[in-house]
């Protein structure tokens, strides 16, 4: 665990991050989240134009199957999910 660590959650670019482009959200082992800042990297694929399945999905992949983690990401047009594992769910209802 990482000293002085409460939560991935609140810190911006590791368990969520936000903007013009939308917004994402991470879930899973938070002290690796935060060491690759995994919410950041969906978002800055958001801002090149890429879809948030693709974004979650390629982020996601970079973790080893050692470290489980998923990504929802959201946009104005579309959103999307990604793991490198079963999660409860793999699909958003609008």
């Amino acid at each position: 665990m990482l000293a002085g660590r409460v939560g991935d959650v609140p810190v911006r670019r590791c368990g969520f991050q936000i903007g013009a482009s939308g917004g994402v959200l991470a879930t899973g082992m938070g002290e690796e989240i935060i060491r690759r800042e995994g919410a950041g990297r969906v978002y800055e694929l958001l801002e090149t134009g890429a879809d948030p399945q693709h974004a979650c999905a390629e982020v996601a992949a970079l973790f080893p199957e050692n470290i489980t983690v998923g990504f929802v990401a959201l946009t104005n047009r579309a959103s999307g999910v990604g793991a490198n594992c079963p999660m409860a769910s793999h699909s958003i209802t609008e």
